[in-house]
């Protein structure tokens, strides 16, 4: 059996708060990059979201967002959801950076 690293609840709070600044900074680079007409939503659920306008589009994406954190907050006690709430703020993170440097390659292409 694998053993799972231990994750306090600190981390986890700090994770979820990454998490929700992360989804902000996505949503606002996301509305930047589609109203440019550089690029397109690629997940077709918040594409249909879009297709209501930017600001259905970040309302939905925050609610969506705050719902899943606040599940995996309240059951932090789970090490699962410990691990997720890590997970999910690195794959947020790693989503913007991915944002900043698309900015620069057009900035400077």
């Amino acid at each position: 059996m694998i053993a799972l690293p231990k994750i306090s609840e600190k981390v986890v709070a700090i994770s979820l708060r990454l998490l929700f600044l992360f989804n902000l900074i996505d949503a606002f680079l996301t509305v930047i990059w589609v109203n440019s007409g550089i690029a397109t939503e690629a997940n077709p659920i918040m594409a249909e979201a879009m297709s209501y306008g930017m600001s259905f589009f970040v309302l939905t994406k925050i609610s969506v967002v705050v719902f899943a954190m606040s599940i995996l907050w309240t059951t932090r006690k789970n090490a699962l959801s410990r691990i997720s709430s890590l997970l999910a703020a690195v794959a947020m993170a790693c989503l913007v950076i991915y944002h900043v440097v698309g900015v620069f390659l057009v900035a400077y292409a």
